[in-house]
């Protein structure tokens, strides 16, 4: 299972690559260059009128200090290609295939302070979908199972009308999981990931801890985990992201959120009549 941080290495290693594989012209390279704009410096290749055009990197002077602005692959003086186009703070930034600076079509990601990757996917300027690393990912080799086809048991609670389970696998004990198409994520109570440590590989992600508000409207901050590896009764399911709450009650129960149905499957269909979750890889 891949960290974020190699994650964010190898993107900034294709990011490198993608800059030297610019399309356009070198007229010539200049260093420091204004080309014209009021408190910008330029470094890399122009064209015969002096705007950036090929590879390089602006930066900007902001109360006299010098912030990274935009980087990668320009042509008239726009990104065009594969590029980076930073925030106010000039450390985070938007990077993607850029169509004359605007993001068009394609995948985009952004940075943040806490640690919270974007993306935003594009097409003709609109967007199609957005997910963070937060979020579980699209996968079909992280569904193992010989059938394409498959369905889980859905146990319905004895006393509240419309909740329901699904058995889980941890080691030899069997933990109820609660399907709830109300929650957007998946969590796990700590006594679950203390098991599940035991059994799997599992990573804490280098994000921030976030604050979620529960009942009272009271906040409680939240960590969260990559799970290498869920078994169920006739699947595995791999690289799943969970939450865990830092304060929980005694009450606490995991949960199977939109999340985990949505993104690690590309088709989930509940039918409570029969009681199971039909699923496609």
């Amino acid at each position: 299972m891949k960290s974020l941080f190699t994650i964010i290495l190898i993107s900034f290693a294709l990011f490198l690559n993608a800059q030297d594989d610019c399309s356009q012209d070198c007229y010539k390279t200049v260093t420091n260059d204004p080309l014209n704009y009021k408190n910008v410096k330029y470094t890399g290749c122009v064209d015969r009128f002096d705007r950036a055009n090929g590879k390089g990197i602006m930066y900007i002077f902001q109360k006299k200090k010098k912030k990274k602005w935009k980087e990668g692959c320009f042509e008239n003086g726009e990104l065009n290609g594969f590029g980076r186009e930073y925030l106010f703070d000039g450390e985070n930034y938007i990077e993607g295939d850029f169509t004359n600076g605007n993001q068009l079509n394609g995948m985009f990601l952004q940075t943040s302070n806490d640690g919270i990757i974007l993306y935003t996917e594009y097409e003709n300027g609109e967007v199609i979908k957005k997910w963070s690393n937060k979020n579980s990912k699209y996968n079909e080799e992280d569904i193992i199972s010989s059938s394409s086809t498959l369905s889980l048991e859905l146990i319905k609670h004895p006393h509240y009308r419309n909740a329901y389970f699904i058995d889980v696998e941890i080691g030899s004990e069997e933990e109820l999981f609660l399907f709830d198409t109300g929650a957007s994520g998946s969590f796990l109570t700590k006594e679950i990931l203390k098991k599940l440590k035991k059994i799997t590989t599992v990573e804490l992600l280098p994000i921030k801890k976030q604050r979620v508000t529960v009942g009272g409207g009271k906040e409680i901050s939240m960590k969260f985990y990559s799970v290498e590896s869920l078994k169920f009764e006739n699947l595995e399911v791999k690289n799943i992201i969970f939450g865990v709450l830092d304060q929980q009650t005694e009450k606490a129960t995991c949960i199977l959120g939109m999340d985990f149905f949505e993104n690690k499957f590309s088709k989930y269909d509940p039918d409570f009549d029969n009681n199971k979750i039909y699923l496609e890889k």
